[in-house]
């Protein structure tokens, strides 16, 4: 995903359930990537845990 990703129209667009489920992966591979993630509300944090364990995304090299 591009580094001048529209964070805050992407995370908009998940809240009204108008991505892909490919789009929603790559946000959530993002929000996870940049630590993003953990500046959340706590349901952003638990919907990653879930698609870490569904292998739709995978943990970051790097720990914050």
């Amino acid at each position: 995903m591009a580094g001048n990703m529209d964070v805050v129209g992407q995370i908009m667009a998940f809240e009204q359930g108008d991505l892909e489920n490919e789009e929603v992966y790559a946000l959530f591979q993002f929000l996870l990537d940049s630590g993003m993630i953990y500046s959340l509300q706590g349901s952003y944090q638990r919907m990653a845990e879930e698609l870490l364990l569904a292998e739709k995304i995978v943990m970051p090299d790097h720990k914050y």
